[in-house]
């Protein structure tokens, strides 16, 4: 990653207008809000994608699991900076 967050964030939300429906765009935003440190950015990124991710997926476990450890990271490096 090259940390171009915001340059990633603007690209995201071009694809958001192109494909509101893909749940993905949502938790790449999340991630990227999260690594950004916007806690509320990220957690509405999030529960979009959890409203969008097909209940049969073959990947959501995976992709849930992604964004509990991007929280939990998150989480982590905020104590740890206490």
């Amino acid at each position: 990653m090259e940390e171009k967050y915001l340059d990633a964030l603007k690209v995201y939300e071009e694809l958001v207008k192109e494909e509101p429906r893909d749940f993905r765009l949502y938790l790449c935003q999340g991630i990227i809000y999260t690594l950004l440190r916007k806690k509320d950015e990220a957690e509405k990124k999030f529960e979009q994608f959890k409203k969008l991710v097909p209940k049969n997926h073959p990947y959501r476990e995976y992709l849930v699991d992604n964004m509990f450890a991007t929280k939990f990271f998150s989480d982590k490096v905020e104590r740890e900076r206490s």
